[in-house]
């Protein structure tokens, strides 16, 4: 979206992401189940928690923690190597030494920690409001051309065709929209399926490709979002996200819906290239175990969590709910920020 002010036009792009999500189901079928809009409307929700600066007062917290240990660790190593010897201190005179460059390392490491952490936020900010973007201009434009020619027939092979023919040719990590013409193909496919089983998979296949191609393009985005120092801590502790009411987080295993890892249509795939894809990126190997992620900066990590998560939501109708109340989309389409939680 092209409003100046971040937190409009966060809101803007979630919204937009709903729109295009219901469009898509319309040619795809109500009943097939979540696409990749669906999940974008969730991922954009939780980039405008950054956006908004909502979660400073817990990086906050754990970057004082991290820092803090960080220099009392450093402290007292200086006071082993380099203060102790020089006052030739022993015994209790030693540990008093050590607990005092153990105290001062820590709180001129918790000092510092909160001053990257202010930092680190706001250049968060920045980079995931033009990741944002990036997503929408990317993937957006190609649903509404999609959407606009086969809202109302058929997806015959030839109308196909000449749509993916208006996609930029190459790889997705050179801005190409090679892997969007596999999306799209999989979209139709889904479109034409005769029955749920090759209906979810194909759409399933989409939203693994269209989630691949898009964290491919935004890796340095997310990459430089996050000091290395903290990106395991960040993805522990904060990276936490809401589908409707469910909240989730990366750095924990996805939970079952029911009784099974995933619903019926989907445990058994019978698609080649989907399975290929799986065995790449998917960890627990089809159960669930070790589906957390331990570093978000690392695309393999994150497609391990991701692709779980959408095969075990597929058919959760959380997935398609509103980002916002009648009330507050009619304020963020008027250009306004809306009251109460967003």
């Amino acid at each position: 979206m092209s409003d100046p002010d971040p937190v409009r036009s966060n809101l803007k792009i979630t919204l937009a992401h709903h729109e295009l999500s219901e469009r898509l189901r319309a040619v795809t079928g109500q009943d097939s189940g979540a696409n990749f809009h669906s999940w974008a409307v969730w991922g954009s929700k939780k980039a405008g928690v950054t956006i908004r600066r909502e979660d400073l007062d817990e990086a906050l917290v754990n970057a004082s923690w991290v820092a803090g240990a960080v220099g009392l660790m450093v402290g007292e190593g200086a006071g082993v190597l380099g203060v102790a010897p020089m006052l030739g201190a022993e015994g209790g005179a030693l540990a008093g030494v050590l607990i005092a460059c153990g105290v001062l390392g820590a709180a001129c490491g918790a000092a510092a920690g909160r001053a990257l952490a202010r930092w680190s936020r706001a250049r968060a900010a920045d980079l995931i409001l033009e990741g944002n973007r990036l997503v929408l201009r990317d993937i957006g434009g190609q649903t509404a051309r999609f959407c606009e020619r086969f809202y109302r027939g058929p997806i015959g092979p030839t109308a196909l065709a000449e749509l993916l023919e208006g996609m930029e040719p190459g790889p997705a990590e050179s801005g190409g929209q090679d892997l969007l013409r596999e999306v799209f193909t999989q979209y139709a496919r889904a479109a034409g399926a005769k029955t749920d089983a090759e209906r979810h998979v194909a759409m399933y296949h989409a939203n693994c490709l269209a989630i691949l191609n898009e964290h491919l393009k935004l890796q340095p985005y997310i990459a430089a979002s996050m000091p290395m120092i903290v990106r395991r801590c960040v993805t522990q502790r904060m990276l936490c996200f809401h589908i409707g009411a469910k909240r989730l987080a990366v750095s924990e295993d996805v939970v079952p819906l029911g009784d099974t890892a995933f619903p019926e249509t989907l445990q058994t795939l019978g698609d080649a290239d989907l399975e290929a894809l799986l065995e790449r990126y998917d960890t627990s190997k089809g159960t669930l175990v070790d589906s957390r992620a331990q570093d978000w900066t690392q695309l393999e990590d994150r497609m391990g969590y991701i692709v779980n998560l959408f095969r075990c939501f597929h058919l959760d109708p959380s997935v398609h709910l509103a980002p916002y109340d009648a009330g507050q989309a009619a304020v963020v389409r008027q250009g306004g920020v809306p009251e109460g939680p967003l």
